[in-house]
């Protein structure tokens, strides 16, 4: 009795598996063949099991895959062993009609049906826009060669797409409808046209970049895609060891240094050459071979920055090294030293730069190179106005021997001295100075006057008898016409500028004049530009402002003083009078 209710079980349970479909698709061997399918149709791919798409029987029909000649309500098919459409709740795919039911294999195509039309397509397929109930309506995200035709065009999926969306709606000629991937096979990118790329070089360059998803699958990102790892208003991009670097702003942002996010650049005066900028608006990088100051401004060269050098491999304006006072090409380069120290040039293929090293000082004996008084005072250093050794002069204020081919003293008074110079050179306190080197240039501008001394002074005043300290231009000038005269410079000195073109007689301003706080300026075609600014206030002083909330000095009118000022006097006094009470009258009793 058990085995035969054993028995009946398994061949109820076979029955039933017939009606649900297991997805094994059985073709005739030869002819007609009830409940089997056509020879050679058995070529419907769902998931992992192949369904009939004809009939072997005329008066069957292919039902969710198996053929049967019950007609459901819900289905419309004729003779010759196939569907032509379908009603309410199913779809019709290749020459069957399919359910939408959750246990039925249409489900893993369509979730989604309305008279006989699929309208949202199951993950990895996509339902046709206005598809006609006796058509397809269902197309595989990676059908990307046949589709589905409709009077818009056909739509086709993608290779190598694993889920999509619709094609968008666009309006115009027949043409092919390609879906939109969102998940590409494998470890394949979605890119942001919605094709599939193998890797993340696929991703378009310079606008989009590889973003490995596990869960999600990998994508190719828009820059300016902020919520997925992009930079907002980027529209010029790259990716490296993982970090997004943006390389050009839309609009008039630009990107900063770091290239982490694009912001508004001042974009006017000395800035409107800047290239990046960082979040307070400040300027990073200049562009046009422009040269950023300390202050993130842009300027052709750093000639008016004392201190700083042109790197033109950073293209900043970068300070010199604390031993130069200026330098050139390098921070280490001196072409000017502070007071109390000396250039020594490095070699004379080296010029116009070398290194800063003690002034002048005094030795004893004949030792050569050593000198024995350091007289001549140049710049706030000594050099050497007298050598040790006779036949040795100072030259640029260092002792040389003057045997030399093209020897610096045409005479030497051979006591350590020279009495007349060769031609380029000048005569100063015994020594033999050249124009365009350390520290004859900042003494004399002409070498050509008589006896051998100084014609023209540097500052550009003449010289009193080779002397070019008797006269000195005023304060504001660099160079002037007239000693001692503020409307007489023709270059101005640190800190000032000229609103009229240099070579003529002008007046220097202050440089906080044209901006309150502004330390070191200069003016051009262009305007006036502020080079640096006082740290502490507008107006260039040295002291931080006065909070008068903060301040110890009063701000009370002169009438509130006056009032405490009595009440304080009331109350002391009668402090007193009771304390003399106290003691007195208390005392006597």
């Amino acid at each position: 009795m058990f085995i035969e209710s054993l028995l009946v079980g398994v061949i109820l349970q076979s029955c039933l598996a017939g009606q649900v479909s297991s997805g094994t698709c059985e073709e005739a061997t030869s002819g007609e063949e009830t409940g089997k399918c056509a020879q050679g149709k058995c070529d419907v791919i769902i998931g992992e099991n192949q369904y009939c798409s004809q009939c072997s029987t005329p008066t069957e029909f292919p039902i969710d895959g198996i053929c049967t000649t019950e007609k459901s309500t819900n289905t419309e098919c004729t003779t010759g062993g196939k569907c032509t459409s379908c009603m309410e709740g199913y779809f019709l795919h290749k020459g069957g009609c399919y359910s939408i039911a959750p246990e039925k294999p249409g489900h893993i195509l369509c979730i989604e049906a309305i008279n006989g039309v699929c309208t949202q397509g199951a993950d990895g397929y996509f339902a046709v826009p206005g598809a006609l109930k006796t058509g397809e309506s269902i197309v595989t995200c990676s059908d990307s060669t046949t589709g589905v035709t409709t009077s818009s065009g056909t739509y086709k999926g993608r290779a190598n797409c694993e889920k999509c969306e619709p094609p968008p709606d666009v309006m115009g000629f027949r043409t092919d409808r390609l879906a939109r991937c969102t998940r590409c096979t494998e470890s394949r990118y979605v890119k942001t046209d919605g094709s599939c790329a193998e890797d993340a070089n696929g991703c378009i360059s310079g606008t989009e970049f590889g973003k490995v998803d596990v869960q999600n699958g990998n994508r190719c990102i828009l820059c300016s895609d902020e919520i997925n790892g992009g930079i907002a208003d980027c529209n010029t991009c790259s990716k490296r060891e993982d970090i997004v670097a943006c390389s050009a702003c839309n609009g008039a942002k630009k990107p900063n240094k770091a290239g982490t996010g694009c912001f508004e650049c001042p974009g006017k005066d000395s800035t409107a050459n800047c290239e990046r900028c960082s979040a307070d608006n400040a300027c990073e990088v200049c562009s046009n071979n422009n040269y950023l100051t300390p202050t993130n401004l842009c300027l052709a060269n750093c000639d008016g920055l004392p201190g700083y050098f042109m790197d033109t491999e950073a293209k900043q304006c970068v300070s010199c090294s604390k031993d130069c006072k200026e330098c050139t090409g390098k921070a280490t380069q001196c072409t000017a030293c502070s007071p109390g120290r000396m250039l020594a040039y490095d070699k004379e293929g080296a010029y116009p730069y070398g290194t800063c090293v003690d002034q002048c000082v005094v030795a004893e004996g004949t030792v050569p190179g050593t000198c024995g008084t350091c007289g001549a005072k140049i710049g706030g250093t000594a050099y050497c106005s007298k050598c040790n050794v006779a036949a040795e002069v100072p030259v640029n204020g260092v002792c040389e021997t003057n045997n030399a081919r093209n020897a610096p003293c045409a005479e030497a008074d051979n006591a350590g001295g020279c009495n007349r110079r060769a031609d380029g050179y000048f005569l100063f306190e015994r020594g033999c100075y050249k124009t365009d080197k350390q520290p004859g240039m900042q003494v004399c501008s002409d070498a050509t006057g008589i006896n051998g001394l100084c014609k023209t002074c540097a500052n550009g005043l003449p010289a009193d008898n080779g002397n070019c300290f008797a006269q000195k231009c005023h304060p504001s000038c660099k160079t002037c016409s007239t000693a001692g005269d503020a409307s007489k410079c023709k270059v101005c000195a640190d800190g000032y500028y000229r609103e009229t073109a240099g070579g003529t007689d002008g007046e220097c301003k202050p440089c906080s004049q044209g901006k309150p706080g502004c330390t070191l300026c200069k003016h051009s075609g262009a305007g006036f530009t502020c080079l640096s600014t006082d740290p502490f206030n507008g107006d260039g002083d040295d002291t931080k402002p006065v909070d008068p909330s903060s301040s110890n000095e009063s701000s009370l009118s002169t009438g509130a003083i006056a009032g405490i000022s009595v009440a304080v006097i009331v109350v002391v006094g009668g402090l007193v009078s009771f304390l003399c009470w106290w003691f007195i009258c208390r005392g006597k009793a």
